[in-house]
């Protein structure tokens, strides 16, 4: 993690052996780093109603310079154009996996329906990736009506993945139009509901007598033809030049130690 400028998180980490040190003994670290950890990663600004252009302006004097040039690198690579929506998954490692995979296919829309089973990542194995996107949360009798609802009306056309039924083969999907994949349950997959609601259903090819693969393996597949596929259709979907901006705002503030401060003090200068 890069050095920054003001009041930020690595200068909490100071450990007499470094060689020693094992985030699975917590005895090493103090209660205000935690505190700082659990802060960055669950921290959601609130930048409506704010000149994103002045906001960055003044943000950028509490990052480096690396720092800075590397988040706006990663934000001109994001796309909206493809979500992932998951369905009461129960194991945090399976989660973490997924999430992980997004980041690194620059998907930043990921909704958790979680009506049955909390949506709990598994810190170690998601690394952070979690602070970079914008994840949705579903969790009551409703979720995936509401959370269907909520993809249509963002654009998306929702394919539910399943290899039962009379699928659509992960090749033959429009990548033409915002797509959001949503993917089951370890053991059972997607609910009867899920299925129903969705737009259409969609499978990987499979050549063995294992009937699926695991819920991790299936996604980053499933996304890893998507984006070749606009790719290869030259499909425009990255995000506009204000998202993209308005995405280097949310993450600095996500990377400082005090955003609220700093937001704070960003209103009281130009009386936001």
């Amino acid at each position: 993690m890069a050095v920054f400028e003001q009041k930020l998180i690595r200068p909490i980490f100071k450990f007499s052996n470094y060689h020693t040190f094992k985030f699975s003994n917590h005895q090493h670290i103090s209660k205000l780093a935690h505190q700082q950890i659990v802060k960055m990663k669950t921290f959601e600004p609130n930048l409506k109603d704010l000149d994103i252009d002045q906001l960055t302006e003044f943000l950028t004097d509490f990052v480096t310079e690396k720092r800075l040039e590397r988040i706006k690198e990663v934000a001109s690579k994001r796309t909206r154009h493809f979500a992932v929506a998951l369905e009461n998954l129960f194991q945090g490692h399976n989660a973490s996996a997924v999430l992980r995979t997004c980041d690194c296919f620059g998907i930043q829309n990921v909704f958790a329906i979680e009506n049955v089973n909390k949506f709990q990542p598994n810190e170690e194995i998601a690394l952070g990736a979690e602070k970079w996107l914008n994840i949705s949360h579903f969790n009551d009798d409703k979720s995936v009506e509401k959370c269907y609802a909520e993809l249509r009306r963002q654009g998306y056309r929702i394919a539910a993945t399943t290899p039962h039924g009379n699928p659509v083969p992960v090749d033959e999907i429009d990548v033409s139009q915002p797509l959001a994949l949503v993917f089951g349950t370890e053991k059972e997959g997607l609910s009867e509901q899920a299925l129903k609601g969705a737009d259409i259903t969609v499978a990987l090819p499979m050549y063995g007598f294992t009937e699926s693969f695991n819920i991790s393996v299936s996604a980053a597949l499933f996304m890893q033809k998507v984006i070749d596929k606009s790719i290869a259709q030259r499909v425009d979907r990255f995000i506009d030049i204000k998202d993209q901006q308005e995405l280097v705002a949310q993450w600095i503030l996500k990377t400082v130690s005090d955003p609220e401060g700093l937001l704070k003090k960003f209103r009281e200068m130009h009386g936001a």
